[in-house]
């Protein structure tokens, strides 16, 4: 097992936590964890964090993250995707392309987002999807969430065998941490005066990581890290001597090089990556530690 942070190409069906006990499998190691939720319904990009590098998971969920999202129009279920209870339907016109593109601008560059009801969202000490399954109203306080860019494609009237008759919009969407596409779509057929579900869901990247370069759950054991410094693109990167390494490694705060901003940094040494550190602009700060002594390439 070599730990460090590894992207698999999920496919629709498994849970994200399906995908973990695999890893924890094919690693040997329970210490496997991922970055963002992918529902059971979508697929694509799921980044997992091995050993101590599960350390490094909370720096890629901050991260930008792309979508390829299908909205269904005409129907509504009570998840908001099409895993769920149908709730309402309703025939549907074709919209045209420029009444589509109009009705997305309303969520650039961000809204006041509602959650899906069957969320893991914690409302009261419990999860919304526990008190949703009871039967219970639940209504989940409005967020603000990041939307960068919603790009429309091909807009079509469809219903294959054994899929629900709509009208069926394909999005990329480009946006912030804690957005929900359930919610996204359910909010367009909103603006567009009509239900709207989730049909399929497909996550293409997170930061600069993309699910091209991702391995199928049947290859993880063959699967080799990251470059660490391509997985935190978004963070600084500062070279410590052999002293200041060393420090690091036993988390002593070290004086800061002259000219380092602030924020996070990615540190490495002798042409290794060691762990991350916060810069106040004077202190580097320890804040994950990826070895107990000396160097390890990651």
């Amino acid at each position: 097992m070599i730990q460090g942070i590894y992207l698999v190409d999920k496919p629709s069906g498994p849970t994200s936590h399906d995908v973990v006990a695999r890893a924890r499998r094919a690693f040997g190691t329970r210490r496997v964890g991922h970055a963002g939720t992918l529902d059971p319904m979508a697929s694509g990009l799921l980044v997992l964090g091995v050993d101590r590098a599960t350390r490094l998971l909370r720096y890629l969920e901050a991260q930008t993250k792309r979508y390829r999202a299908v909205a269904l129009l005409g129907v509504a279920t009570d998840t908001d995707d099409l895993d769920g209870v149908v709730v309402d339907r309703r025939p549907v016109e074709e919209p045209t392309r420029e009444a589509v593109v109009t009705a997305c601008r309303r969520f650039v560059p961000g809204y006041d987002q509602v959650p899906p009801a069957y969320s893991a969202l914690h409302l009261d000490g419990e999860r919304a999807y526990v008190r949703a399954r009871r039967g219970e109203d639940v209504t989940l306080p409005r967020r603000r969430v990041r939307i960068d860019e919603i790009e429309v494609g091909a807009i079509w009237r469809d219903g294959g065998p054994g899929e629900p008759q709509g009208v069926r919009v394909e999005l990329t969407v480009t946006c912030g941490p804690g957005t929900y596409l359930r919610s996204l779509v359910r909010d367009l057929g909103e603006a567009l005066g009509t239900p709207a579900t989730l049909a399929s869901l497909r996550r293409e990247r997170v930061g600069r990581l993309e699910v091209a370069q991702a391995v199928g759950l049947e290859d993880l054991e063959r699967a080799t890290p990251v470059p660490l410094p391509l997985a935190l693109a978004g963070l600084g990167r500062v070279e410590l001597d052999g002293v200041d390494a060393t420090r690091f490694l036993h988390g002593q705060r070290i004086e800061a090089p002259s000219g380092l901003d602030e924020g996070d940094v990615l540190v490495g040494a002798e042409g290794s990556w060691l762990g991350v550190a916060s810069c106040d602009g004077h202190v580097l700060a320890p804040r994950v530690v990826l070895v107990d002594a000396g160097v390890a390439r990651a």
